[in-house]
């Protein structure tokens, strides 16, 4: 009889020691995609202590984050809890099924259980809290190990005992040996003959207790010879016996002996122990006098040279002194059982396309215990392999990927391979599988292939100068007062005539900026910022010099379109950029007539405000739209002056005046209404009316095309995404040079840190969607660099990538200016006024300056007047446009100068304001 003793100081004696026994994660479900998991833990808590514990605690289930086998709350997650509310008593156990959701860090990953969670029970030991599951335990047996113990006379009653101590305390150690049903043991003394001390039975609770533990504590040493190989015999027989009934995974045999036997038997035995099916012999030589190389002679499957790590079968262990037994047989069962429980997993399988590649990822996990080696002892490859389609229906190797460095237990690895071809993948379905390079068995080979249906996502991004040039605004000024200036008084308020504006342009893609008044209007247009200019103020009166500074924008190749006054025109503009005689008032033409034109098509409109409109008198300008009016046919005047048609007494005839007019001047167009338009618009609310459209359609027909990339003018880019697959969030972001400014990113937000524009979009399938980013362009050429990604931040995979360079027109050539000749009178009158304007321009002058250079306009008029030859007409032409560029380089500088009054900031007010 061997008596065992606990070491240990009395006060921790007397404390509680709860642990978990085990850890059943087979009824929990792992999903192949996010590694979400559900379903039961089963575990079951253990009081090793020497008094009950105290209660309530805290169990939690949880995943290992950094796989040590710690519960660390900041980090690990918790997949399930419960409170034990009753206290534990000695040598009792609690069995608990806790529900488990959550997130895993790989598929199947092993589930943790830690006791006591939360601290507030003082234990013996306070290391042996947590335990982890590995694999699907409830019903599998993974090991077979048996134990042949040499009681031969060669030990004393001492060393005998030594080594049954150091056996029975590495079988008790549950971090060794789980008590779930997984391990089968069985245990042989071996002398001149062989005595079976505990038959194959699975380590529970129940069977360590009452089998096990007796088992061993009730052995008789027999001090006889040492027959090695009737142990091996006999172990074999057992093993073999017990597998006929319910199949093991490995199959073990652990010698301990002190001593040397008979070679040629024991090599025998190994042999056909081998040749029977089991997996591995090792050995553990205790003693100084244990000859190594004689129990190398019977262990397989390969004698490893160096100490054993995790992994490795077929090895010897020598153990020179007794008192350092106990470590080394732990150590050695503890590679035998927990080390050698390998599980394979793959998952999270991610194909992703980018610039016509593939890229394909996927985590592997190993869900057991041990650490993947070969049977030379180096860490085994794990090799992942890509399908397109079904491996076992012959689908076609794409790519692999191997991790060399083995992967222990509870370890996952994320593996990627890219700069895969697109028609690689015909099924449209990948497939992804892990196993061992070597073939080493696994607990279950159901986890090792996954499988996705691919969508590929494949973006395409171009980007160019954008077709709608940024527009300048002028109107009444709604913040003052509200009411139509000039009536009528059912007429629309400006408050909803200006967010009508706001919603048609928006909504028609024109960016733009709303002025109130005069000196604000006046100072945009100066900035050499916009490229069209819409004027719809009743009240605003500028003077000629003004006038004709707008008339030189349009003619150096600027859209310009009027559509809001009730009294008397602007005389520069209409005898000029309009191309009109004059204008006259007109009374009760309640209706419109469109030619077709690319203003309008043809159709009838009615005008609900027809009082003290405007008729158009035209002299080179087109006909858009004509008022009717239906009068009497004898004697009645129309526009012109003239009488209408003579009819028979009381008869009517229809007179039709121009209402709409358009007009192509120097480089630039112009457009006409004599009505208000956005009025008219607005008493009918919607941005698809006959006026809406009209006021969309002039702004398009205006607008220069292609657009100038003059420096300082705000541009616009276009930037179009190509989405060639399924529907999908994605990402654009461009980056701005330092010298170039947003003006207007429209659905974008600008981060001026970082100076990028981003958009989050969200794109149908097969689709294209573009995006318009309004900069100032820059003095020299300068480039935006933009790339589209999809998903949504922070997981985005970057899809195509594509440059806009701006090159901006060269500025004007003052000197050339100065410097040129056209052989026709007044031209050199022209030249002088323009000397003087630069005069004032050095001198800063710049309101002067501009007057001169409009009188130098005025000549080169003139000059036009005295020649009829069409290539001088064409110079002066050439020449005047460039006169206009040095006008808007002149409004520029006066507005960097700070001498300009204007140019409030403006936004659309929220709310209708009230009239003193």
């Amino acid at each position: 009889m061997i008596t065992l003793f606990n070491s240990g100081n009395a006060v921790a004696q007397m404390q509680p020691d709860l642990l978990v026994s085990f850890v059943d994660s087979s009824g929990v479900t792992s999903d192949a995609t996010d590694f979400a998991v559900t379903g039961i833990a089963k575990a079951k808590i253990i009081n090793a202590g020497a008094v009950p514990s105290i209660a309530p605690f805290e169990v939690i289930a949880f995943d290992d984050t950094n796989n040590n086998n710690v519960y660390d709350p900041t980090v690990d997650v918790v997949l399930g809890q419960e409170t034990i509310s009753a206290s534990i008593g000695v040598s009792d156990f609690v069995a608990l099924d806790i529900g488990v959701s959550g997130n895993q860090r790989f598929r199947d990953a092993p589930v943790s259980v830690v006791v006591d969670a939360g601290g507030v029970i003082s234990e013996q030991d306070e290391n042996n809290n947590v335990t982890r599951s590995f694999g699907p335990s409830e019903g599998n047996i993974f090991v077979d190990l048996a134990l042949c113990l040499d009681g031969s006379d060669s030990f004393d009653t001492q060393e005998f005992a030594t080594q049954l101590n150091g056996t029975l305390g590495a079988l008790t150690d549950r971090s060794i040996i789980p008590r779930n049903g997984s391990i089968r043991l069985s245990i042989f003394q071996f002398s001149t003959e062989v005595q079976t001390i505990l038959p194959p039975t699975l380590a529970t609770e129940e069977s360590m207790t009452n089998q096990v533990i007796p088992a061993l504590t009730g052995m008789v040493q027999l001090s006889q010879a040492t027959l090695i190989s009737r142990c091996i015999n006999e172990a074999t027989d057992q093993i073999l016996t017990a597998n006929m009934a319910v199949p093991s995974i490995e199959q073990i045999i652990n010698v301990s002996t002190d001593g040397n036997g008979f070679p040629t038997l024991e090599r025998q035995a190994a042999l056909d122990a081998q040749a029977a099916g089991i997996d591995a012999i090792n050995a553990i030589g205790v003693g100084p006098e244990t000859d190594t190389n004689a129990l190398k002679n019977f262990v397989f499957p390969l004698p490893v040279q160096s100490p054993p790590s995790p992994g490795d079968l077929g090895f010897v262990i020598p153990v020179p002194l007794f008192e350092n037994y106990e470590d080394k047989i732990s150590e050695k069962i503890s590679i035998e059982t927990q080390n050698r429980l390998l599980e394979l997993s793959i998952g999270n399988l991610v194909a992703t396309l980018s610039g016509g590649s593939l890229t394909f990822t996927a985590i592997v996990g190993n869900a057991g215990r041990g650490l993947f080696k070969d049977a030379a002892g180096v860490p085994d490859t794990v090799v992942v392999t890509f399908y397109d389609g079904d491996p076992d229906l012959g689908g076609m190797a794409i790519a692999s990927v191997e991790i060399n460095s083995g992967l222990a237990g509870g370890e996952s690895e994320l593996v990627s391979v890219s700069n895969i071809a697109q028609a690689a993948l015909s099924t449209g379905e990948l497939f992804a599988t892990v196993e061992s390079a070597t073939g080493i068995e696994e607990l279950s080979l159901e986890n090792n292939e996954t499988s996705l249906m691919v969508e590929l996502v494949s973006l395409d991004l171009t980007g160019g100068l954008g077709e709608q040039g940024r527009t300048l605004v002028l109107m009444d000024d709604s913040l003052q007062c509200t009411d139509e200036p000039f009536g009528p008084n059912a007429a629309p308020d400006l408050f909803v005539q200006q967010q009508l504006l706001q919603s048609v342009l928006n909504d028609a893609g024109w960016s733009h900026l709303v002025t109130l008044n005069k000196s604000d209007f006046l100072y945009e247009l100066r900035t050499g910022g916009y490229t069209n200019y819409i004027l719809l103020s009743e009240t605003v009166k500028f003077s000629d010099d003004e006038e004709r500074e707008i008339r030189e924008a349009t003619y150096r190749g600027e859209g310009l379109v009027e559509a809001g006054r009730h009294e008397k025109g602007y005389d520069e503009l209409d005898e000029s950029a309009f191309g009109l005689l004059k204008r006259k008032e007109i009374k009760d033409a309640p209706v419109l007539n469109f030619d077709d034109t690319p203003l309008q098509s043809m159709q009838m409109a009615t005008l609900d405000y027809n009082d003290e409109n405007h008729c158009l008198i035209r002299d080179t300008a087109g006909l858009a739209a004509e008022y009717i009016r239906n009068v009497p046919g004898k004697g009645s005047k129309g526009c012109k002056g003239s009488k209408g048609s003579k009819g028979s007494k009381g008869s009517f005839i229809d007179q039709r005046e121009t209402a709409v007019a358009f007009n192509d001047f120097g480089f630039g167009k112009a457009v006409a209404a004599g009505f208000d338009l956005l009025m008219q618009a607005a008493g009918i609310g919607t941005n698809d009316s006959v006026y809406a459209q009209l006021l969309v359609n002039s702004l398009e027909t205006v607008n220069p095309s292609p657009l100038l990339v003059n420096p300082g003018s705000q541009v616009p880019v276009t930037f179009t995404v190509v989405n060639d697959s399924g529907a999908t969030p994605a990402v654009l972001t461009v980056s701005v040079p330092a010298n170039v400014t947003v003006i207007d990113a429209g659905s974008g937000i600008f981060d001026t840190g970082s100076n990028t524009v981003v958009w989050n979009l969200d794109l149908e399938a097969n689709s294209d969607q573009s995006v318009v980013l309004v900069v100032t362009a820059p003095n020299v050429p300068a480039t935006l660099a933009a790339r589209i990604d999809s998903g949504v931040a922070p997981n985005l995979i970057e899809q195509a990538q594509f440059d806009v360079l701006l090159t901006p027109e060269a500025p004007v050539d003052i000197a050339a200016l100065l410097s040129t000749v056209i052989a026709t009178d007044k031209f050199d009158d022209a030249v002088k006024k323009l000397v003087k304007a630069e005069e004032l321009r050095i001198e800063g002058d710049f309101e002067k300056a501009i007057k001169e250079a409009l009188y130098a306009v005025k000549k080169l008029g003139e000059a036009e007047e005295k020649t009829d030859n069409p290539v001088i007409l064409a110079q002066l032409s050439q020449y005047r446009q460039q006169v206009g560029f040095y006008i808007r380089m002149l409004g520029m500088q006066w507005v960097a100068s700070g001498q300009l009054p204007g140019g409030a900031p403006y936004a659309y007010p929220t709310g209708p304001n009230f009239c003193d």
